[in-house]
């Protein structure tokens, strides 16, 4: 199974949205914003790093994404908080950060060079802990993670000089 995951930047105002319908009523208004997300999120404001998460936690924090999940930079990908809105398609429930958070993680993935982030690339090491997705061997893959690693980082740029909050999930 293929596990991507999604960002979304949205508005503090459609964050607290999303939790209150996920407490109130039988509506889903995330679920339902999603399936027409061509339209409702447009600029990038919905984005996927695809399957480049773990090696991304792997490269900012040394650890396999198990034993970072207590790291600060690990937040940027499994946020800090449960939206408790269930969708369909995700593996886990979506989880969020909102806009202050947004800022402090922002500044923090700004210090982090590319030559810095590759850094701790070891492709024999990371096939041998299992960091998804593996295959870390091929020629491609180091370019793969800076591709992704520099799309989370301009994400997360753009979500902060617009003051947004920040859904992620994995599906």
């Amino acid at each position: 199974m293929s596990m991507n995951l999604f960002l979304l930047r949205v508005s503090e105002a459609r964050l607290k949205d999303y939790q209150l319908s996920g407490k109130v009523g039988n509506r889903n208004k995330l679920a339902e914003d999603l399936d027409q997300a061509s339209v409702i999120f447009t600029d990038g404001a919905f984005t996927s790093i695809k399957k480049s998460w773990e090696g991304i936690v792997y490269l900012i924090t040394g650890k396999p994404f198990e034993e970072a999940l207590t790291e600060p930079f690990t937040t940027v990908i499994t946020g800090k908080k449960a939206l408790e809105v269930p969708l369909p398609t995700a593996t886990v429930a979506p989880r969020y950060l909102n806009s202050t958070e947004v800022l402090q993680a922002h500044q923090m993935l700004s210090l982090i060079t590319n030559e810095i982030f590759i850094s701790r690339y070891n492709a024999e090491v990371m096939n041998e802990l299992g960091i998804y997705p593996g295959n870390w061997q091929v020629e491609e893959a180091q370019a793969y993670l800076i591709r992704g690693f520099s799309h989370l980082k301009e994400f997360y740029a753009q979500a902060a000089t617009h003051h947004e909050a920040i859904i992620m999930f994995l599906a």
